[in-house]
């Protein structure tokens, strides 16, 4: 096992499992793109990615990305929590 506490975007290598623990809600909706390919990039061919996430309705999520929050504030400034279908 290869434990590595790195930004996501400075992984190297190709690895068996990668796991993501709330790191989707940090990143922010216009990144999300480039995590996804950044998670892609480090996984080995059959590889699996764990994604662990806090998630809300998407109406909800909509509304939350346009508004100034306790959470978008002070817990995930720059981010925002997704919704499963986003």
């Amino acid at each position: 096992v290869d434990v590595q506490l790195r930004d996501y975007r400075d992984v190297e290598g190709r690895h068996d499992a990668v796991i993501s623990v709330e790191m989707i809600e940090a990143v922010g909706a216009e990144y999300w793109p480039s995590y996804f390919t950044a998670l892609r990039r480090a996984l080995a061919p059959g590889g699996r990615i764990a994604l662990q996430a806090i998630t809300m309705g998407h109406q909800q999520m909509l509304h939350t990305g346009a508004t100034h929050t306790f959470i978008s504030k002070y817990v995930f400034p720059g981010g925002l929590i997704p919704s499963r279908e986003a």
